[in-house]
């Protein structure tokens, strides 16, 4: 998919997509589209690491499940516009794609409970929100 983003917003996705680093962080003010380049670079992670199919895991992370619901949004649009969207599961907040994907979407507000499963890759918005025991078990 192309997206309309602007020329630095293109530079992040590019960056964490194609690029050698495993992590970018976003840091600028607010409104700046964060959660829609963000939304946009975790998608296009998704669609292009190898593996597709294979039941991997994928997590959405947020300090909060309102928060998180800003992801939910933008990464269904996302997978409807694709028709990549299988299913959602409302209570477990799970999202299945039809490459076999999974995206799980989690809020911080323990952060013992991200230590049961691991995945294949992390979006974790408004991270700065977040506490620091939550920063170890993400990082």
């Amino acid at each position: 998919m192309d997206f309309a983003l602007w020329e630095k917003q293109r530079e992040v996705l590019k960056e964490y997509v194609y690029g050698k680093c495993s992590t970018v962080c976003l840091i600028c003010g607010v409104q700046y589209g964060k959660t829609y380049v963000g939304a946009r670079a975790f998608f296009t992670k998704i669609m292009t690491t190898p593996g597709k199919g294979a039941g991997r895991i994928w997590w959405c992370v947020a300090p909060a499940f309102m928060l998180g619901m800003k992801q939910v949004r933008e990464l269904k649009w996302l997978a409807r516009e694709s028709d990549l969207l299988r299913s959602w599961h409302e209570t477990n907040r799970i999202m299945t794609l039809r490459t076999g994907d999974e995206i799980h979407f989690r809020t911080s507000d323990d952060p013992d409970e991200l230590r049961m499963e691991s995945c294949s890759g992390v979006w974790w918005d408004e991270a700065g929100l977040d506490s620091e025991a939550t920063r170890l078990i993400l990082m």
